[in-house]
């Protein structure tokens, strides 16, 4: 669907399975998506919708190629964390570039709960908080992190493998990196880890400060990393993979 100027909303509401590229594009009246029965796609894209602030994927788990958000300005960062509750898989690229950037929407926090592993992720001048994803185990490419001015968290506490090289540069509000699993073994690229344009960053996990050559500005991080879980549906995927508590005690 694209530059479909007098459209205000789009609903499929028996839409199961697509098997290439959903894309809708340039069509600034619309102010609603809705899918609630898709499962599964090839690639799948948002772009150039500058009106959009209701989206609903309630049932998409898997897509077999990129997701790429892409100038979703009134799409906030509670309404993005609403879309997708139960995506678990993206193999190609996660892109989300210039989303919960206008007035009021801007400054609030992202979490995808269940997203397990992504081919690639690339989050840039997203106007979030924190950028929660409390069981994402596997970036298979590239970590990158590009003008994020208003990010305090990035939480990541599941994740044990990135391949491709880890990128965060011009994140004013960024103080730590204690909030990301990630080990030594883990972090598989030839590439060093790059953090530039970080002032406020003062706490990191000590392999990384060494590898990106900041062990002389900043401390090591002391106690287990920290996720901050907003939602039922956020602990209860968080709390299958520690032994701390079981789901059942937050409740519904």
């Amino acid at each position: 669907l694209d530059r479909l100027t007098s459209l205000t909303s789009v609903e499929f509401p028996a839409l199961v399975t697509v098997g290439g590229m959903t894309q809708i594009m340039s069509a600034n009246s619309i102010t609603s998506i809705s899918m609630p029965l898709l499962q599964n796609v090839g690639s799948f894209s948002l772009q150039y919708l500058y009106y959009l602030n209701t989206a609903s994927f309630g049932s998409l788990t898997t897509v077999n190629g990129s997701l790429t958000l892409r100038q979703l300005y009134r799409l906030s960062g509670s309404v993005l964390s609403g879309s997708f509750p139960v995506l678990e898989t993206v193999s190609g690229e996660l892109n989300i570039y210039l989303v919960s950037w206008y007035g009021t929407v801007a400054r609030t926090s992202v979490t995808l709960p269940m997203l397990q592993s992504v081919g690639s992720m690339y989050v840039r001048q997203t106007y979030a908080t924190q950028f929660v994803c409390p069981v994402l185990a596997m970036v298979s490419g590239r970590f990158y992190w590009y003008y994020m001015p208003t990010l305090r968290n990035i939480a990541m506490p599941s994740l044990s493998t990135v391949v491709g090289r880890m990128t965060v540069s011009t994140a004013g509000a960024l103080g730590n990196l204690c909030s990301l699993g990630l080990t030594p073994s883990g972090y598989q690229s030839t590439q060093t880890v790059t953090l530039t344009s970080v002032p406020n960053l003062v706490q990191t996990p000590q392999w990384i400060a060494i590898n990106a050559s900041l062990a002389q500005s900043t401390t090591e991080c002391t106690g287990l990393p920290a996720v901050v879980i907003n939602t039922a549906t956020a602990y209860a995927a968080f709390a299958r993979n520690t032994t701390l508590m079981s789901a059942t005690v937050l409740g519904e």
